[in-house]
């Protein structure tokens, strides 16, 4: 059954007529022409046995653009139902949000400033990062009909766009989020956690390029699990830092909190009180640890992590910054951040619900819709993040007068260096493009 829609002369006079009578003979032309282009270039939509192999997607059975299609048709089928149109929306709209939050973000800083010009390098890296990896996909879905090469190339480049969004997100998490002081990796090997996080990236980015080719079998399981090296490296002094900078300090600040709360209620004294409702916890201020093993586990980790608190901030300035960034905020957002992510990376590679009720979904619900919500609503829960390192960095630099913690933080090791990778990618994009056949 054909989708497309016919438009007789009468009833298209009939429009005019009922939209009121135009005096104005320009607007007339401009609403023929406009009635026209969407008229003659609405998706004349096929099914999947009318599709050549390579444009065919298992479990979507119809609603496809042909391929070719000119880049017009390809540019107003984004307002009709197709089995793209939802991939094409669900990207480039939190694209325009993220970019409108990012502005609105920079237009309350005060860029006379030096330090915080220094200091948002990191966050514009990371800005453009995301907006690199949601408008690439977006036009990745709008364009791949034009033909069978320019579809290796949408695609391709949308790998690659992934690639720079994890070099964006490593600059971000180690200039801004998760400093090497701030966790447990050895200083003198952090130098190398950028370097080995681009080379990850690029490698995905080639190995993603290579599923295409037709040979290759269990094509979204592989193109998901070569992300998800190098997301597990950039992520792990994050973990860290959530690990060893937020559970312990928590735990310790709610039970001192709960303590001096509960006491003069019940008109309790605070041995009596640990004894009781309390007694699993160590009470760090009486040095006291009453019952069990876990208590003692705790009183073990809560001095340890004060004697080493203690050492580092005499010893290394920068030991203050940004630690305790936002400890309600960021562990909330980041939790929230991986959940996401990973629900995403459930719908890649399982393919539901098409490929359990296959037909039923080709336009609405088909699994990479929702595996791209979930990306989206990922990148925005860590940009929260990304925000509130960004203004609790400005907001250190000016109490204490010193970008000290800061150093190594310049044009070319942020925005120079994602740039020198996109220009790589660029290359890899090009070479997968002429090798990868134009039909089969």
């Amino acid at each position: 059954m054909s989708l497309r829609r016919t438009c007789s002369p009468s009833h298209e006079s009939s429009t005019l007529e009922g939209i009121g009578n135009f005096s104005d003979d320009k607007l007339q032309k401009w609403w023929t022409k406009t009635t026209q282009l969407f008229r003659l270039h609405s998706p004349n939509l096929k099914k999947y046995d009318e599709m050549p192999s390579f444009c065919r997607e298992r479990h979507i059975r119809q609603a496809y653009r042909p391929n070719p299609s000119p880049v017009k048709y390809c540019i107003t089928s984004a307002l009709h139902p197709t089995n793209e149109t939802l991939n094409f929306w669900t990207h480039f709209l939190p694209m325009l949000f993220l970019m409108s939050r990012h502005f609105n973000l920079s237009q309350t800083l005060n860029w006379d400033r030096e330090d915080v010009k220094i200091i948002s390098y990191p966050f514009w890296t990371y800005s453009m990062g995301c907006c690199v990896l949601l408008g690439c996909s977006s036009f990745a879905h709008m364009f791949n009909c034009v033909s069978a090469r320019v579809r290796h190339i949408c695609f391709c480049t949308d790998y690659g766009a992934i690639s720079i969004y994890s070099v964006a997100g490593t600059i971000v998490y180690f200039y801004l989020v998760s400093p090497p002081h701030c966790h447990g990796f050895n200083e003198d090997h952090s130098e190398f956690y950028i370097p080995v996080a681009t080379a990850l990236a690029i490698l995905s980015h080639v190995l993603c390029c290579h599923t295409r080719f037709p040979h290759v079998k269990a094509r979204y399981l592989l193109r998901t699990l070569t992300y998800v090296m190098p997301f597990v490296v950039i992520s792990t002094p994050t973990l860290l830092r959530l690990r060893d900078h937020v559970t312990i300090p928590t735990m310790e600040a709610n039970y001192t909190k709960l303590q001096f709360s509960i006491i003069p209620v019940v008109g309790a004294e605070p041995a009596e009180v640990q004894s009781t409702a309390f007694s699993y916890v160590y009470d760090h201020q009486s040095n006291a640890c009453p019952i069990n093993e876990s208590c003692i586990e705790n009183k073990r980790l809560v001095q340890q992590q004060q004697e080493t608190s203690t050492s580092d901030a005499e010893d290394n300035p920068k030991s203050a910054h940004l630690c305790g960034l936002a400890e309600t905020t960021f562990p909330l957002y980041y939790t929230l951040h991986l959940m996401f992510f990973l629900v995403a990376a459930f719908f890649n590679v399982t393919r539901f619900p098409e490929q359990k009720f296959p037909g039923r979904f080709d336009v609405v619900g088909s699994s990479h819709q929702f595996f791209h919500m979930f990306i989206a609503l990922g990148i925005i829960a860590q940009s929260v993040i990304v925000e509130e390192a960004l203004l609790e960095a400005i907001e250190y630099s000016s109490a204490h007068k010193t970008l000290d913690s800061f150093d190594g933080v310049t044009a070319w090791s942020t925005l120079g260096w994602m740039s020198s990778v996109a220009v790589l990618l660029s290359v890899i994009v090009f070479i997968y493009s002429r090798a990868l056949p134009s039909r089969h």
